[in-house]
């Protein structure tokens, strides 16, 4: 299947984190989300990012995980580098199920049993998500065994590969081109279009460090959540986070913050410091994953190709 949605991605990791019940580590967790995707292969976790730097796979495991911190599912304060779900996470998961077409009384009953949402859901329920990154150099999986793909099918991927990364670095370059308040007008409107609701863009003068409020609502839950946003080719250093913190931390249910580079090492351990209230982050390379799987700014386009017909020779 090559890899799945974020959306479906996050579904896996709420339900396994539930149903441990106790903090997990990352790495734990990848395997646990794997095995609700009967269809991805030792191939599709051993895609790298643009970067060469990850695996793709672990990278949306993680990004999911703060999707749910967003939400308002996983404790704070936990030791570092560990995951938990709070009382709250179970009500959530049961809605996330409901809205897939399962009843109640099945849901609840799932969560307390050992099925994988394959078994629930069947077979196929998870969708594939376009391709966005870069197979391992000459075909070799993370185990380190050669993989059985043909030299077409390599070069498909590769193809695809090369020209996700070129729209992706369009789409990129689009973002940086615009002034600040367009860029925070910009990531209002995929907020809303990601589902988040009542989104007011504040980011003026005197905005206080944050940019955007908006609030993830559901019928038994509703978050306010604080956005500061940054238009910058820099890496977003930690004394950014610190700020949107401590002007915000008290007023808002959660913190989120945007950037169209990335954030520095510093930064990330202020965000993840778990003495304080966390502050999710979102890359530009993430920003962009999201606005491609969504089909937000771009426009898919159907490609005709050509094969030899032997059969009109051959009449």
């Amino acid at each position: 299947m090559t890899l799945p949605t974020y959306g479906d991605v996050s579904l896996a990791l709420l339900l396994e984190l539930v149903r441990c019940g106790k903090p997990v580590k990352p790495l734990d967790s990848y395997d646990l989300v794997a095995r609700n995707f009967p269809a991805l292969t030792a191939s599709d976790r051993a895609l790298t990012n643009r970067s060469g730097s990850g695996k793709v796979f672990a990278d949306m495991v993680n990004f999911a995980r703060n999707r749910l911190r967003v939400r308002g599912v996983l404790e704070n304060g936990l030791p570092a580098g560990s995951w938990c779900t709070t009382q709250e996470a179970r009500g959530t998961l049961v809605d996330d199920l409901v809205a897939r077409g399962v009843t109640l009384s099945r849901a609840m009953g799932f969560i307390d049993a050992s099925e994988t949402l394959g078994a629930l859901l069947g077979r196929d329920w998870a969708t594939e998500r376009r391709q966005s990154a870069i197979p391992l150099k000459a075909g070799v999986s993370d185990g380190g065994e050669a993989t059985t793909a043909s030299s077409a099918q390599r070069g498909e991927r590769e193809v695809a590969a090369a020209d996700e990364h070129r729209i992706a670095q369009a789409v990129l370059a689009r973002l940086n081109a615009m002034k600040g308040d367009e860029f925070e007008d910009f990531v209002g409107k995929v907020l809303d279009a990601l589902g988040l609701c009542d989104t007011q863009v504040v980011g003026r003068s005197g905005d206080e460090g944050v940019d955007i409020l908006t609030y993830l609502s559901s019928p038994i839950v509703r978050a306010k959540v604080a956005v500061q946003v940054k238009r910058h080719t820099a890496n977003v250093g930690p004394r950014d986070i610190s700020y949107l913190r401590d002007r915000w931390a008290r007023r808002a249910d959660r913190l989120l913050f945007i950037t169209t580079s990335d954030f520095t090492s510093g930064a990330r351990e202020v965000a993840a410091d778990d003495h304080e209230q966390q502050v999710a982050l979102v890359t530009g390379a993430q920003l962009v994953d999201v606005m491609l799987e969504h089909g937000l700014g771009v426009v898919a386009r159907p490609q005709v190709t050509y094969e030899l017909d032997e059969t009109y020779f051959s009449g």
